[in-house]
């Protein structure tokens, strides 16, 4: 079953096991600057908001609940998963 606050923390969860350099060492044409880790947890959840905002749209839409798709089908919550 879904739960809000142990899906924050997960968010909120260090990914990166060290610190990344600030250029990938690639056999690149140019330098390939890495992700760090505050701007890889923002990017995640801009894509959740992101993706919450499409399923609110597409629930109006299709007058159907979509919300079970973000937070599993045994979720008694809406679409909104982000708690501020």
């Amino acid at each position: 079953m879904f739960d809000e606050q142990a899906f924050q923390e997960a968010l909120a969860r260090p990914r990166l096991a060290k610190p990344a350099p600030e250029y990938l060492d690639a056999n690149r044409g140019v330098p390939i600057r890495a992700i760090s880790e505050q701007e890889l947890q923002r990017s995640t959840i801009e894509w959740f908001d992101a993706f919450d905002k499409k399923l609110v749209h597409l629930s109006d839409v299709h007058g159907t609940d979509l919300s079970w798709i973000m937070t599993g089908p045994r979720s008694t919550g809406g679409a909104s998963w982000y708690a501020t």
